[in-house]
């Protein structure tokens, strides 16, 4: 449901719960739907293989961008996006409930410096980029850092990423997977992309519109 890679870290006062105890237990239940869920559509798959139905199979994201790495059990791309919220609506609704605050001791005021909490209240956090260990000053100070909190492999993972101010991350691929975030404080712009189907590229054509498009 989380993908994200390892690392060994820790914040000192990362001590609370802030709902997070929830989130991991509804992480596993709904990991457990995703698996059903394949299984079904697996079993649909076979019967009408059965009744002589010619069916292409559908590719995964993994295969699309070439990573044929077995581990990835589930193939979640042969999913529509209404069949796999159905499945992960209540961890959704347990992520919208975390408190940051309590989950890493924040400390919120209402001075206006620092990063949004609450725009509600009009609070704010000072970042906390700074207090994750280890340091890593000969790299600067615009370091996303990472806490892992937990994996079961081929079901999940869970972790927080902390963005020092105007971080980024580069364009990456998180392929049969899926990937829920919460944004805990302060603000975060996504730019995201979907894959073509194979067919869909080298295309020249017009639109109704007139205009030419190109897809390369």
């Amino acid at each position: 449901l989380f993908f994200f890679n390892v690392h060994s870290m820790c914040i000192q006062t990362m001590v609370n719960d802030g709902g997070i105890r929830n989130v991991l237990q509804t992480a596993e239940l709904v990991s457990n739907g995703l698996l059903s869920l394949n299984r079904i559509s697996a079993r649909q798959s076979t019967a009408t293989a059965s009744a002589g139905v010619k069916r292409k199979p559908s590719r995964s994201l993994s295969e699309i961008s070439g990573n044929t790495d077995r581990s990835i059990r589930m193939n979640l791309a042969q999913h529509t996006s209404a069949e796999l919220k159905q499945v992960v609506t209540p961890l959704i609704k347990d992520l919208e409930q975390l408190d940051a605050a309590a989950l890493l001791s924040l400390n919120p005021s209402k001075n206006g410096r620092g990063a949004t909490l609450d725009p509600r209240q009009g609070l704010t956090v000072p970042p906390i980029h700074d207090r994750v260990s280890p340091h890593y000053k000969e790299e600067g100070p615009n370091v996303v850092r990472y806490l892992h909190v937990k994996e079961v492999p081929h079901k999940y993972s869970v972790g927080i990423f902390v963005f020092p101010p105007h971080a980024e991350i580069p364009l990456h691929d998180h392929p049969d997977m899926v990937v829920l975030s919460r944004v805990l404080y302060g603000e975060l712009q996504v730019q995201s992309y979907d894959v073509l189907p194979d067919n869909d590229y080298n295309i020249d054509h017009d639109d109704k519109s007139g205009h030419k498009i190109s897809c390369h």
